[in-house]
């Protein structure tokens, strides 16, 4: 009966993950090497509206939340060069919008797909200049960690970096 109480115990201690933070979020430097330096939106752009749907984490497993994936975002454009010097001086808004993160409860391999439609705004003509949608799996295997909870997690950070990865190099393919 101890035993069945202990594992118990193991199990829901396991399963208590905090929110996914930035840094786990953020794409590989490797990911910066290869963007376009002329594109459009270099030096220009500006997060402005980051939402996340609910329940993309309740059970604490891998939450990807508001403020962390802002955070994330405007690294990533630092690190790209697409970030406006000066918010003044920036000629497009970007808003994000993560529809859906999916993520496996059971198995050896967790996997998380991480969904967000990404768009970029003129800001004095308040017109749509980019419109794209990325969807995005990742797996992480026991390899990557023992703990099924913490799999869970991981799974769900690479899916979100990878996400981010995919989006910032869309920004940058698009030309003047």
């Amino acid at each position: 009966m101890k035993f069945l109480l202990v594992l118990a115990s193991m199990l829901l201690l396991s399963a208590c993950q905090p929110p996914i933070n930035s840094s786990e979020m953020m794409p590989l430097s490797s990911a910066y090497h290869n963007l376009s330096q002329k594109g459009l939106f270099q030096d220009n752009l500006i997060v402005r509206d980051v939402t996340v749907i609910p329940n993309t984490g309740s059970d604490g497993g891998g939450a990807v939340t508001e403020p962390q994936f802002r955070e994330t975002l405007n690294t990533a454009l630092r690190m790209a060069d697409m970030s406006a010097t000066d918010d003044a001086k920036a000629k497009y808004y970007l808003d994000a919008n993560i529809t859906e993160v999916v993520r496996d409860f059971i198995g050896f391999n967790m996997e998380a797909t991480v969904a967000c439609d990404y768009k970029v705004t003129n800001i004095k003509s308040n017109k749509q200049v980019f419109n794209e949608s990325v969807r995005v799996p990742h797996e992480a295997g026991i390899a990557d960690a023992f703990n099924g909870a913490v799999r869970q997690r991981l799974a769900a950070a690479y899916a979100a970096r990878e996400n981010v990865t995919h989006a910032i190099k869309l920004l940058s393919r698009v030309k003047k």
